[in-house]
């Protein structure tokens, strides 16, 4: 995994439903287009390995729940509230074999245009690894599921 996932905050709001927003930060490597295809390449995001600094209960989201994945985080249930450098991202479910384990975090320059395969440092001369914030995006997830 190219960069850092930590646990930013959880949200429990009034409609029976639990926001935990996360941070990407300390990105390095290569970034690999998925060629337009969702839920393929780009990079993988494992839950189970989220860093929880300030003791925030259940730092990830649901997982497989009596063998079916129906009550993971769908892709309409991730928001990428903030990217480095005018960039726009995607988190999504992994298209294949969704799990906690393998989401995939997808970058686009801009509207439907996927950045290609590239160094994360090469990204606007350096700008997107040098962001001290990162990517900020956060999963909603009912109570019923938590």
């Amino acid at each position: 995994m190219p960069f850092t996932l930590t646990l930013v905050k959880r949200v429990v709001n009034r409609r029976s439903t639990i926001r935990r927003v996360y941070s990407l930060t300390a990105f390095t490597g290569s970034y690999t287009s998925s060629g337009g295809v969702e839920g393929t390449a780009g990079d993988t995001i494992d839950f189970t390995t989220v860093q929880n600094p300030t003791k925030i209960e259940r730092p990830r989201p649901p997982g497989v729940i009596n063998g079916s994945t129906a009550n993971l985080p769908k892709t309409s249930d991730i928001k990428v509230l903030r990217t480095p450098d005018g960039y726009d991202g995607y988190v999504e479910q992994n298209a294949a074999n969704p799990t906690l384990q393998n989401y995939v975090f997808r970058i686009f320059s801009s509207g439907t245009t996927e950045v290609g395969n590239v160094t994360y440092a090469s990204l606007d001369g350096g700008k997107f690894v040098a962001d001290p914030i990162g990517v900020i995006f956060e999963v909603e997830t009912p109570f019923k599921n938590n």
